[in-house]
């Protein structure tokens, strides 16, 4: 990794750790429809560190989940396990960014974010972004020492 790509990757890692921050936050405003989009873009800046440190190019399109899967696809190499977890936890994070901002019509009504979501889903996200975040500062570490 190259000086460019090490600030970048530094960036992206500082980026989630203050979406994490700020997600704790507004759980505790009960803000919990802001608090899954901040845990989303925390999982999702983190992978893209991931991506970077792995030689790969990050996803502009919130699926980190896919530009992940499709790195090691290409290597023709099998995903590591704990890849393979913070893909999964991409999974349910990823479509949050967007369906946290907007009222979905739900039996004829439209809902907006801030009643559709709850507590323990809010709690659930950061639990998530949480793992992905440390998995990925893991990694790095390995790599600058490896």
């Amino acid at each position: 990794m190259d000086t460019e790509e090490r600030a970048y990757c530094e960036s992206l890692i500082q980026t989630a750790n203050s979406d994490l921050k700020l997600a704790k936050e507004l759980i505790k405003m009960r803000r919990y429809e802001a608090a899954i989009f901040y845990a989303a873009l925390s999982g999702e800046n983190a992978a893209n560190a991931l991506i970077v440190v792995l030689g790969g190019r990050p996803s502009k399109r919130h699926r980190a989940d896919i530009a992940l899967n499709t790195y090691f696809r290409t290597k023709g190499e099998k995903t590591p396990t704990d890849i393979e977890q913070v893909i999964e936890k991409l999974r349910w994070l990823e479509p949050h960014v967007t369906i946290s901002r907007y009222p979905v019509k739900v039996g004829g009504k439209w809902i907006p974010p801030a009643q559709r979501y709850r507590k323990n889903d809010a709690e659930k996200a950061l639990r998530y972004a949480e793992k992905i975040v440390r998995m990925v500062e893991k990694r790095i570490r390995q790599q600058h020492h490896g």
